[in-house]
Formats: C-alpha cells, sequence, structure tokens
C-alpha cells in the first residue's frame, strides 16, 4: 500500500475538493513506482525481465465520482490517499487501484480506479531458426523494443545471457523470446556415455553405462550398463556425466 498527499494547491478557504486529475496523478505515480520498483527487486535468475523497463505508460481508464468534496478539510494537502491493488503481488496489463481517501476527522472514502499499463523494453527476437535442443548463440536473435505489456512475465531480456540456454522447442524468426521456450542445458542428456559409480557397502567400482534420461546434478535417472542392455538402474547424478548407484 502507498500514501500520498492529495494537495495540489489551495482549492476553497473551508473545503477541500479532490478532482479526477489529482487521483489520477496519484495513481499513475503509485502504479509506475510498482513496476520499476519490482523489477529490480527480482532475483537474477527469475523468470521475469530483470532490467528496468524503457518506459512505462499508465493509462487512466476513468475515476468514478469524481471530483470529491471533503467539508472537514480546509485545502487538499489535509486529505491523504492510500493506494493499493493486485499489481503488488502479479502484473497485469489491466488492473484496479484501489484509492481511499481520508481527511482529518478520519471520514473515508474508497474507490476503484481501473488502469491500463503499457510496458516497453528491449526483447530478443528470434533473427535465425532455431531448432529444439540447439544451444543458443547471440546471432541467430536481435534486440528489438517492443510493447511486452501481454508478456511481461516470460518474455526474455537484454540481461539474459543467451549463451546459457538451449531450446526446448523450434524457434522462428520473428519469435519474440519466451522464458518457457528455453531452458540451462542439463548435466546429462539422455543416450549419453556416463561413468556409473556402484557403491555396494565399502566397496566401490566404476563401470561405462549408458544414460536413458536426462538431468541436472542431484537428480536420479535411470541408466544402464553398456554390456546389459536388459535391465536399467537408479542413479543420482553425482557430477556432470557421473551417477552414483547405491546397491
Amino acid at each position: 500500500m502507498m500514501m500520498v498527499w492529495a494537495g495540489f494547491g489551495n482549492i476553497d478557504a473551508h473545503a477541500a475538493l479532490i478532482d479526477e486529475g489529482h487521483i489520477g496523478e496519484a495513481v499513475q505515480e503509485y502504479v509506475h513506482a510498482i513496476i520499476t520498483d519490482k523489477a529490480h527487486e527480482e532475483e537474477p535468475h527469475s523468470e521475469r525481465l530483470s532490467d528496468a523497463p524503457e518506459s512505462v505508460n499508465v493509462s487512466i481508464i476513468r475515476v468514478p465520482g469524481a471530483p470529491f468534496n471533503f467539508a472537514e478539510a480546509a485545502q487538499p494537502e489535509d486529505v491523504t490517499l492510500s493506494l493499493e491493488s493486485s499489481l503488488e503481488k502479479q502484473f497485469s496489463n489491466r488492473a484496479i487501484v484501489r484509492v481511499t481517501m481520508a481527511d482529518p476527522t478520519g471520514k473515508t472514502h474508497t474507490i476503484g480506479v481501473p488502469v491500463k499499463i503499457k510496458i516497453k523494453k528491449p526483447v530478443w527476437v528470434v533473427k535465425n531458426r532455431v531448432r529444439a535442443n540447439q544451444t543458443l548463440s547471440k546471432r541467430d536473435f536481435k534486440l528489438e523494443t517492443r510493447d511486452i505489456s501481454m508478456h511481461y512475465d516470460t518474455a526474455v531480456g537484454k540481461d539474459r545471457n543467451l549463451n546459457s540456454y538451449v531450446a526446448r522447442v523450434n524457434l522462428l524468426p520473428g519469435q519474440l523470446l519466451d522464458a518457457r521456450q528455453i531452458k540451462t542445458p542439463a548435466d546429462i542428456l539422455r543416450d549419453d556415455v556416463v561413468s556409473i559409480v556402484i557403491h555396494t557397502g565399502k566397496t566401490k567400482i566404476t563401470v561405462r553405462g549408458l544414460a536413458l534420461e536426462e538431468g541436472n546434478i542431484g537428480d536420479t535417472i535411470r541408466v544402464r550398463y553398456q554390456q546389459d542392455r536388459r535391465r536399467s538402474y537408479r542413479a543420482k547424478i553425482i557430477r556432470p556425466k557421473t551417477v552414483l548407484v547405491n546397491i
């Protein structure tokens, strides 16, 4: 929740008038602050864009019931506005901002102000076709400033190192790169030749085998010995290309 003073100068010697302009400006500042602050708060490896937007445009659709007259307030500065919305938890390109106006006596009036948000930001766009499971390369993408209002949670921005990812699906030229379409490479891929460390009591032996599934360090996957095609074992990935089987 954000609290602001409603004052924008004296309106009347005996009463405060809070009009559509007062409320609209407060709502715009509130929404802009939320979006900018949240961009900086994101974890480095979050799916969401972590660098600040290039531009944020907040359109006030309407201010229901404005203007509002507060007889107990001598001037607009005596009226405080408290603002809150679902945007504080999750972004949406359309939202309702709840505005509560309170005069010095504690009397309040609350309205819901609908807003439409447009965000522009440099994001990666596919330049050359990329096949599923192919490692990404910057030469296959280009940065374009686009309206990402409908893709705020999934668009991939310039803060991402594309060389650290592989494609989950085929990517076509002109397509906005979506975080759900890429992944970090697995430490072991299906059909990789791996070292299988077999632990039986106090004895450890290492044999060569084949991965039947892909996974990362800490995951459990199925593997088999190269000489035995009939039996498979559950093995824990302990380092790249190496798994542990406890028997």
